[in-house]
């Protein structure tokens, strides 16, 4: 009986510490590591497509990618490496890598990985590594929905003059809705006269 129920109790411990885990695990971020094109710039981006935010964010790049950055980029990533981020839920880091036209044509002869390495959390890891021939020469497009564009364009200031509908007046509204409920008032009266 005392061995029966070491057993069953040693199972259950082994139970209760796999649901633990898994709870865990999906309820916690998840940092992702890429590279973009957006605006003709690649930009390496760590996003948080979870619904916890990441904290203490730290990362680290090979020297591969650092020794070939321009001088004016290389030190967005300099401190970076010193300095932690914070990644709220859903949003993302980005970095410039540099313009599209500059990157094919200075890296069209070279062949490394970017290598990144992010802790967040305290206690989570992300080790990525992106071979470069996975976007230098390559025909990368960049697809936006429409709200992406139209959040872009209101942070840039810009009006698309046909994209909205002319604005009234309420005088004018008012107006038009008097004109249309007594159009509507009349049909109804023809349609019980004829009844």
């Amino acid at each position: 009986m005392i061995a029966v129920t070491f057993l069953t109790l040693k199972q259950n411990q082994a139970q209760l510490n796999e649901i633990k885990r898994q709870w865990e695990e999906e309820h916690r971020p998840h940092l992702v590591c890429r590279i973009i094109v957006n605006k003709k710039a690649f930009i390496l981006q760590i996003s948080n497509p979870s619904q916890f935010d990441a904290s203490n964010v730290i990362t680290s790049f090979g020297d591969d990618l650092i020794n070939n950055l321009d001088d004016k980029f290389r030190n967005m990533y300099t401190n970076t490496s010193q300095n932690p981020v914070y990644i709220s839920s859903g949003k993302s880091w980005n970095c410039l890598i540099g313009w599209c036209e500059d990157i094919n044509q200075k890296w069209k002869d070279k062949d490394f990985n970017i290598i990144t390495e992010v802790s967040y959390n305290d206690k989570y890891r992300l080790n990525s590594i992106i071979p470069i021939k996975t976007f230098v020469n390559r025909i990368n497009i960049l697809v936006q929905s429409p709200l992406e564009d139209a959040a872009q364009d209101l942070v840039a200031g810009l009006v698309k003059p046909h994209s909205v509908s002319p604005h009234k007046t309420v005088q004018v509204s008012l107006e038009e809705i008097s004109k249309t409920l007594s159009k509507i008032s009349t049909k109804l009266d023809t349609v019980d006269e004829t009844d």
